[in-house]
């Protein structure tokens, strides 16, 4: 078996919506990523502004705009907690020379699956911690929530939110719908923050389904 992968995905717009700063016909990813426990993975994604007929300002892949991941995976036994699931991560972004460490911890508990995340950004100096948690509640329909703590709110970016939210129906098999709804990447802010966010609407609603060829 091999964990060595390639994945690309091509977005066509069905409307005449434009967008000039972010509105990708394509996005792709290549890499190397084992799930085994005690094993390293390195992947490249690229999910930037790459459109089929760039300008002169542009290139057909934007390579130096994508990220490297290098990531290793253990499970950890606690006295407290037991068996735990944790992930660290070393993601380069050689366009902006931006470096984050991210470190994961995850256990399903009563059938919640639980993690907690702390990441630091190495040239902005940020530091952001977030708790996790998801849940089927009846056959394939879920409910998913992520709250972040900002160590410096000062250097909270427009589009990062106080909290997240997912749900709905997801079916992961082929031909079958999924309907859900999200917020995440989203200016969601706090009611007794001073600084005004985001409402319901402003989420995205999503239907998809899976092919199988």
């Amino acid at each position: 078996m091999t964990y060595w992968f390639f994945g690309l995905t091509y977005t066509k717009y069905l409307n005449e919506y434009e967008n000039n700063s972010y509105q990708p016909n394509f996005s792709y990813s290549f890499g190397y990523n084992d799930w085994h426990d005690g094993t390293f993975s390195l992947v490249y994604s690229n999910y930037a502004d790459n459109r089929l007929s760039p300008n002169h300002k542009q290139s057909l892949t934007n390579f130096q705009s994508g990220t490297w991941d290098l990531g290793y995976k253990k499970r950890l036994t606690t006295s407290l907690f037991g068996v735990l699931s944790s992930r660290l991560h070393y993601i380069y972004t050689p366009s902006n020379d931006k470096k984050k460490i991210s470190f994961t911890l995850g256990k399903n508990i009563l059938g919640v699956t639980t993690s907690l995340n702390l990441s630091h950004e190495l040239k902005e100096k940020n530091t952001v911690a977030s708790l996790s948690l998801k849940k089927f509640i009846y056959k394939k329909f879920f409910v998913s929530g992520t709250a972040y703590h900002y160590f410096d709110y000062d250097k909270q970016k427009d589009w990062e939110g106080d909290y997240a939210y997912f749900f709905g129906w997801f079916d992961s098999r082929p031909f079958h719908l999924s309907i859900t709804y999200s917020n995440y990447y989203m200016k969601t802010r706090y009611k007794f923050r001073d600084e005004k966010g985001i409402s319901f609407l402003d989420g995205n609603f999503c239907v998809s389904t899976n092919w199988k060829f």
